[in-house]
C-alpha cells in the first residue's frame, strides 16, 4: 500500500492506493507496472523508484509533484501566472502529511511541493528547500539550438502552464503534441536541446521531466549536461560539437505520460550558464524544469550599479503577508509582465492594516534608486508604499516582520498611482549613504497590488 498526498484548494487530503487502484475527482489512478512506478489522479503524479540512489543520499527516492487548484479556477493546475501560490504557512500541513505518508511508506526520501523539496527520512521531517526554475520562460530563458523538432517544437518545453492534449488534431508534420517530439528513427545517439538559462548563472539542485500524454512515442532516457561560458561564445555553444559540456544527471530511464524528478545529491556546486537536455534516441517531452539556485555574475566595476534584488541576480521574495491574488516571486522578475496576474497583489482589507513581503538581496549592497512599478493595477493599487531596510545578521537568518530594531526605514509612507513605475532616488531615500543592506521589506498600505520592485545600487562592502 502506498500512501498518497495531494493538495486540493491549499488542504492536504491523505488517500490509500490499494491494489493499484483509487478512483478520485477526474481520473482513476494507476501504478505501473514498470521499473518506476506511477500513479496519476488528476493534478497530481507520484513517483517512486529504486534506482536513483546514486542521486540521493537516501535509500530510495519518492518523488510526489503536488499541484494547487486555483479557487477562481477550479479546474486549472498550478502555474507560474495561475493560481496563487502555497501560503508559507502550508509547510506545517506539509509536514503532518509527510509524517503520515513516512510512517506508511516505512523509508526515507524527497517530496516536491511546486518548487519546494520536503525532504525526510525514517525519522521524520529533515527540512525544506526551495528552489528556482531556472529555465522559466518568466525569468527570459532561451532555447539556442536543438537537433531536431519535426512534430512539435522545443520552445514548448518551458511553457509554464500544464500540458494539454488535443485528441484528432494533425498538423502537416503529423499528431499534434503540446512538448518537443523529433522524427523517429534517429541516425544520432540522441537529440538534443541547448538552453541559455534564464539567470546569470545558477547550481542545479533538481531536474523533472514531464512525458505528459507522450504513451508509445515518449522519450525512453534523458540526461542533462551543463556548461559555463560567456555570452559572447554562444555561437560555439550551438555547435553538436562543442566539447566543454559536463554531466548535471546521468542518462535515466523515463516512462509514458509520466512526470520524473530527481533531486541532486549535496556537493554539486558548479554553476552553469547553458543547459543541454539530451533525449535517447529520439521521441517526445512536454515539459522540462531545471531547478537550482541563482549565482549573480558582478559586474567588473565596483561602483556599477544594478538590480541588487532581481531574481536574475539572486534575489529571493523569502516571505510576505498575504498574496490572495498574485505571488510574492513575481515582484522580481524582468520586465513588466503582461497583466494583473503577474505581479503581487493581497486580499482586500477593512480597517487600518498594512500587508508587507520580505526580500532577500541577491547581493548586500549600497542602495541608491528603488522603483515601485503599479503596471497593470489601476483600480487596486496601493494608496501609499514604505521601504525598510536590514543589515546581514551573524546567524544568516533574514529578520522578522516583527524584529523592528532590525529594520531601517529607507522610504517613508509615500502615495503611489495606478500603473506607473514610481522612482525614489537619493533625495528621496534615507539612511542608505555608505549603508550595506542585505534585506527590504516593501509595505503597502493597506493593501493592493505592486507589479515589480526593483533595488538598485552598488555591491555592499562586505560584499
Amino acid at each position: 500500500m502506498i500512501m498518497l498526498v495531494y493538495l486540493e484548494k491549499y488542504r492536504l487530503f491523505q488517500h490509500s492506493i490499494i491494489d493499484g487502484n483509487l478512483l478520485r475527482g477526474r481520473g482513476r489512478a494507476r501504478v505501473t507496472s514498470t521499473a518506476s512506478e506511477s500513479a496519476e489522479i488528476g493534478a497530481l503524479s507520484i513517483t517512486h523508484t529504486d534506482n536513483l540512489q546514486e542521486h540521493t543520499q537516501s535509500r530510495s527516492l519518492l518523488v510526489i509533484n503536488l499541484f494547487a487548484y486555483s479557487p477562481q479556477k477550479p479546474d486549472s493546475r498550478y502555474s507560474h501566472h495561475g493560481s496563487p501560490p502555497i501560503q508559507s504557512g502550508d509547510g506545517g500541513d506539509a509536514a503532518q502529511a509527510l509524517g503520515a505518508l513516512n510512517s506508511s511508506c516505512g523509508h526515507p526520501g524527497d517530496v516536491r511541493v511546486r518548487n519546494h523539496w520536503y525532504v525526510w527520512n525514517g525519522n521524520g521531517l529533515l527540512h525544506v528547500l526551495t528552489f528556482l526554475d531556472l529555465i522559466s520562460k518568466s525569468l527570459g530563458s532561451r532555447i539556442l539550438a536543438f537537433s531536431d523538432e519535426w512534430f512539435a517544437a522545443a520552445e514548448n518545453l518551458t511553457t509554464p502552464t500544464p500540458p494539454i492534449r488535443k485528441p484528432g488534431v494533425f498538423t502537416y508534420a503529423g499528431a499534434w503534441y503540446d512538448g518537443w517530439e523529433t522524427r523517429r528513427h534517429n541516425p544520432e545517439a540522441f537529440d538534443w536541446v541547448v538552453f541559455r538559462l534564464g539567470v546569470a548563472s545558477g547550481r542545479v539542485k533538481g531536474v523533472e521531466i514531464d512525458t505528459a500524454f507522450f504513451s508509445g512515442n515518449h522519450a525512453p532516457e534523458i540526461a542533462v549536461q551543463g556548461c559555463f561560458v560567456v555570452d559572447e561564445r554562444e555561437e560555439e555553444v550551438k555547435s553538436k560539437d562543442f566539447l566543454e559540456w559536463e554531466t548535471i544527471l546521468s542518462k535515466q530511464e523515463c516512462g509514458p505520460s509520466q512526470r520524473h524528478a530527481w533531486l541532486l545529491p549535496e556537493g554539486t556546486g558548479k554553476q552553469y550558464t547553458h543547459i543541454r537536455l539530451q533525449m535517447f534516441p529520439d521521441g517526445g517531452i512536454a515539459r522540462f524544469r531545471l531547478f537550482g539556485t541563482v549565482v549573480p555574475v558582478l559586474p567588473e566595476s565596483v561602483d556599477e550599479v544594478f538590480d541588487l534584488a532581481a531574481t536574475v541576480n539572486g534575489g529571493v521574495a523569502i516571505k510576505c503577508s498575504d498574496q490572495h491574488f498574485g505571488t510574492k516571486d513575481n515582484l522580481l522578475l524582468p520586465g513588466r509582465g503582461v497583466d494583473m496576474g503577474d505581479g503581487w497583489e493581497t486580499k482586500r482589507t477593512r480597517g487600518v492594516h498594512i500587508d508587507w513581503v520580505i526580500i532577500k538581496l541577491g547581493l548586500a549592497g549600497m542602495i541608491e534608486k528603488l522603483v515601485v512599478d503599479t503596471a497593470h493595477f489601476r483600480g487596486n493599487y496601493p494608496k501609499k508604499v514604505q521601504v525598510l531596510a536590514a543589515e546581514a545578521r551573524h546567524d544568516g537568518k533574514a529578520p522578522e516582520h516583527e524584529d523592528y530594531d532590525a529594520w531601517t526605514q529607507i522610504l517613508a509612507p509615500t502615495e503611489t498611482g495606478p500603473d506607473k513605475e514610481h522612482e525614489y532616488g537619493l533625495d528621496a531615500l534615507q539612511e542608505v549613504r555608505d549603508k550595506t543592506y542585505a534585506y527590504v521589506k516593501l509595505v503597502i498600505i493597506p493593501d493592493g497590488g505592486v507589479k515589480r520592485l526593483r533595488v538598485y545600487g552598488k555591491r555592499g562592502h562586505l560584499s
